[in-house]
């Protein structure tokens, strides 16, 4: 059996029953952690430290296996004919004759033979004080491969610790999954991941250059490489390496060690495409190569960049491709050159060849379930699998999942189904709909984004695509709707032809409006949608219909009262309803929509020419006080004291002009005046009226004739808090003098 170096000579000393003190004052202390002895004859070293000048001996227990201070002092009081026994083995007594100035003494094992590496020994140190043993107060535990992997770990590199952990490696054995789906029987000690080595080999770089990378990109690390040359020729005439960092790195005492096998692994995949190789061999040696062009090591270094990255990162050169698929078989020889830079591991877990080591049960990929088992040759793994050390390979076996794609018009399907999977491409069908223009497929109902004309190979989950379509142009249809108002606030019977219906769309508010007869059957509000159905032939087309009062096109300024001036906040729906309510008169100036108030409408009707209005007819809703800020016409008409707001709308709906006193109208008429901001708006047909100048003010009575068709508006108080219809020299208001505006009526009564 291969022995570390020279023939075993564990420990002989014969143990002597004699008393002891266990951790007294003065006793010995345990130096952390053990080493290999490199020079002479090797073995695991041991450290322990005593100062009490009243010690006449000192030396070591050593146990095979973990153990306590406490333990063994129980065992030696259980000496049978001076055989100490512990954890079923013999305990050794070494004395050590001498210590350092310090008070520091070791104990070397040698001899110690390969299958005993990972064998731990506890040694607990001792020292004699008046015959008496004194002990530590704990042993330390080490194997010598635990030693030898904290050290290579340390960067600690000698050749002692990595035939200790190459030994080892040979009798055990790692199940490893690999960057191309297998699982496949490796080294137990040393690392292959391409990926783990990147990290450790970027630290070794900046350890010993002081740069600091974080990756490794082809440019940046050539860059960073041949920094020092000393070959001045240009880089396709340079025969010599020396100087540059690459060329330091590997000769490196440290890295050349710990990273020389990369080299030869260069010079293997390097050869066919000759200059890697080549470069290889120069940074091997003396910086040369027989005098052969080295460029300036860049085929080798942009090699380096790929092997960590699995990449084909060219520079402008010719390296080694290390792109999978292609690579699997160099990367699976990496175990065959890695010696020397191990895993992160527990020593004492690895896995023996010939032990059972449990298979993954929840592997996932891409487009594809995993079945659970593993196939390696003609054999079949599910649970578990036993290590060959022949670096066997085991393939998870995966079904490739089908997709299903639904296509939909609306709720309905109205294409069969196809199935695709991830290895699969597809293009989308066509899809014909009468009378209709298909627009595409999209992945949403609300025909967000862009649509999609395919799949794509990669592609995975199923899939429900919805049909974008829009009718043909029927010009019947098209006539039809653009007839149709912005909005409708009185009765409006839909426009017809011949061969269409319409009806309302199932599920709508079935109070609002009839859909036959054209009738509004109760107030609309501001604003209400309401999707009706136009039938032509086999066309069915949804059309929305806009009901209230609002106009989509205008700002709507509501009655808002003094508080909140109209002008200001436009008010809202609400508050002019609670207020003031509505009249069912509008007003509309260019972009802005007034509504008058409640009852403020007065319709004025005579029966001759000039005929004179009586007071009651032009306040039939109470006479009110001469100095009344008189709104007048709140809800439920009651008019209002010291109040300011709205005015009153008059019209002349009779057949003949009719007269009245202007102060007998409602509106201001206090201070003496009778005209106060009021002002005749004259007809020019289609609802528009243009706005009169504003009629005099004067303190005795002024007759005015309305002629038919005509309205007067009588506003309060200049309408500061109003609507701010008119106002002096046009600084709030809108009703300049010439302007046009629009009056319409929308329907109040629903009484039938």
């Amino acid at each position: 059996m291969k022995k570390l170096t020279i023939i075993v000579t564990f420990l002989v000393t014969l143990l002597l029953v004699t008393p002891f003190v266990f951790a007294s004052s003065g006793a010995p202390t345990m130096i952390e952690g053990a080493s290999i002895r490199t020079s002479g004859e090797q073995g695991l070293r041991f450290y322990a430290n005593l100062e009490n000048e009243a010690v006449t001996s000192q030396g070591f227990y050593l146990v095979y296996g973990e153990t306590s201070v406490v333990n063994l002092q129980t065992a030696i009081s259980n000496a049978v004919e001076d055989n100490v026994m512990l954890n079923g083995k013999k305990v050794f007594k070494v004395e050590v004759e001498n210590r350092e100035p310090n008070g520091d003494f070791s104990v070397v094992l040698t001899g110690i033979p390969e299958v005993g590496y990972l064998d731990k020994i506890t040694a607990i140190a001792y020292g004699v004080v008046d015959n008496a043993e004194i002990f530590v107060s704990a042993g330390t535990t080490r194997s010598i491969g635990e030693v030898a992997y904290n050290m290579i770990k340390a960067n600690d590199y000698n050749q002692v610790a990595l035939d200790i952990l190459e030994s080892i490696d040979i009798n055990h054995r790692a199940l490893v999954s690999t960057h191309w789906e297998t699982y496949e029987e490796s080294s137990a000690i040393f690392e292959t991941d391409p990926l783990i080595l990147k990290t450790q080999f970027i630290n070794d770089w900046n350890a010993k250059f002081g740069t600091t990378l974080t990756d490794l990109i082809g440019t940046a690390f050539h860059t960073s490489a041949i920094v020092g040359k000393t070959d001045q020729a240009a880089q396709g005439s340079m025969t010599n390496l020396t100087g540059m960092r690459i060329y330091a790195f590997f000769k490196d005492e440290l890295y050349s060690l710990k990273w020389g096998w990369l080299l030869d692994y260069i010079i293997k995949y390097g050869s066919g495409i000759i200059h890697p190789a080549r470069q290889a061999v120069a940074l091997k040696g003396d910086g040369t190569n027989n005098n052969q062009i080295l460029y300036d090591a860049s085929h080798f270094n942009y090699s380096l960049v790929n092997f960590f990255n699995m990449s084909n990162q060219t520079g402008g050169y010719e390296p080694i491709n290390f792109t999978l698929p292609g690579s699997k078989a160099r990367y699976q020889d990496v175990v065959n050159f890695n010696n020397t830079i191990p895993k992160m591991l527990s020593i004492y877990n690895l896995s023996k060849i010939g032990d059972s080591v449990a298979l993954p049960q929840d592997l996932s990929k891409d487009g594809y379930t995993f079945n659970q088992s593993f196939t390696e040759g003609t054999n079949v793994h599910t649970i578990s699998y036993i290590l060959t050390g022949q670096g066997k390979v085991l393939e998870p076996n995966f079904t490739i999942v089908n997709y299903n794609i639904s296509y939909l018009d609306g709720a309905e399907e109205v294409l069969p189904n196809d199935l695709y999977n991830i290895n699969q491409s597809l293009t989308l069908p066509t899809y014909e709909k009468p009378d209709h223009i298909f627009e595409g497929w999209f992945d949403n109902p609300s025909f967000t984004g862009s649509p999609v004309t395919s799949i794509s190979m990669g592609t995975t989950g199923n899939k429900v695509f919805y049909a974008k379509t829009s009718l043909l142009d029927d010009p019947v249809i098209t006539s039809l709707i653009s007839q149709l108002p912005t909005h409708i606030m009185n009765d409006y019977v839909l426009p017809n032809a011949e061969g269409v219906t319409w009806q309302l769309k199932a599920g709508q508010d079935t109070t609002l409006y009839n859909v036959e007869t054209g009738k509004l059957l109760r107030f609309p509000g501001e604003s209400t949608l309401l999707t009706v159905v136009l039938n032509k032939g086999s066309i069915s087309q949804d059309v929305v219909l806009r009901f209230g009062i609002a106009d989509p096109t205008k700002t709507q300024y509501y009655y808002n009262a003094d508080a909140n001036s109209v002008a200001q906040t436009g008010g809202t729906f609400t508050t002019q309803q609670n207020k003031s309510g509505f009249g069912g008169y509008t007003i509309i100036v260019g972009t802005k929509q007034y509504f008058i108030g409640y009852r403020s409408h007065i319709s004025l009707s005579g029966t001759t020419a000039n005929e004179i209005m009586t007071i009651s007819q032009l306040r039939p809703y109470g006479l009110g006080g001469a100095n009344n800020y008189n709104l007048g016409l709140l809800t439920g008409g009651i008019p209002a004291t010291n109040s300011r707001g709205y005015g009153v709308l008059y019209e002349n709906t009779g057949n003949v002009p009719v007269q009245f006193d202007l102060r007998e109208t409602y509106g201001r008429a206090d201070s003496g005046y009778a005209g106060y901001g009021k002002f005749i708006l004259k007809p020019e047909g289609n609802g528009q009226y243009k706005v009169s100048a504003l009629l005099p003010n004067h303190t005795g009575g002024l007759m005015v004739t309305l002629n038919q068709g005509e309205l007067l508006w009588a506003p309060h108080t200049w309408e500061v808090a109003g609507t701010y219809l008119y106002q002096p020299g046009a600084t709030k208001g809108v009703l300049l003098v010439n302007s046009i505006i629009k009056i319409e009526t929308f329907k109040m009564d629903f009484t039938d």
